[in-house]
């Protein structure tokens, strides 16, 4: 695996992928106490920046530790932009070369295509630059917008994992998983 020394920011089209500084908490906290956005995540919303602040943390202590890249999306270059979501790269196992692919977007852009076409490039980053052998995504059932994604990127569905999460207050949930391998994207053996 060739994890990166230093974080790596891309620009793909329009959309810049940069780090998420703690500075963006505020960001953080909106998109993650939107109840719109929790429904498909694991969590409950978050009720105070001091956990969107503790959040970013974490995803910089992933990054540092090598399991995982969790980037800002920008409109443009400007460091000004707004965070219009984030995408990662996480839950990076080294030993065995896979991760998990994730995205999160502010309603107000859902539907343009975006989480679709930041997909192929993160697909990219991590068969290409990485050398991961393995992407996973995984979404509840009724995740539609999560499941067009993973098929119109060559995911392959390989079954649902029943009862799989516990969600406080929701109880538990099942997950679909995809997967998609370097050998089916054209890299590797």
């Amino acid at each position: 695996m060739k994890w990166p020394l230093l974080f790596p920011v891309y620009t793909i089209e329009k959309y810049r992928l940069a780090p998420i500084e703690t500075e963006r908490s505020k960001d953080i906290f909106a998109l993650y106490s939107d109840p719109e956005i929790c429904r498909y995540l694991q969590r409950d919303p978050m009720q105070k920046e001091s956990e969107a602040f503790m959040q970013i943390e974490r995803w910089q202590r992933d990054f540092r530790s090598k399991r995982g890249l969790r980037w800002g999306i920008f409109e443009g270059n400007s460091f000004e932009a707004s965070l219009m979501g984030t995408v990662a790269l996480h839950y990076v196992n080294e030993e065995h070369q896979r991760a998990e692919l994730g995205a999160d977007l502010f309603p107000v852009h859902w539907g343009k295509g975006i989480i679709t076409l930041l997909t192929g490039r993160l697909i990219e980053i991590a068969f290409s630059e990485i050398g991961l052998h393995r992407l996973e995504l995984r979404c509840m059932p009724d995740n539609i917008p999560s499941v067009r994604i993973a098929l119109k990127s060559g995911f392959t569905y390989e079954g649902t994992l029943r009862d799989y999460v516990f969600i406080q207050g929701k109880g538990f949930t099942s997950e679909r998983v995809y997967s998609l391998l370097s050998t089916e994207y054209g890299v590797g053996e």
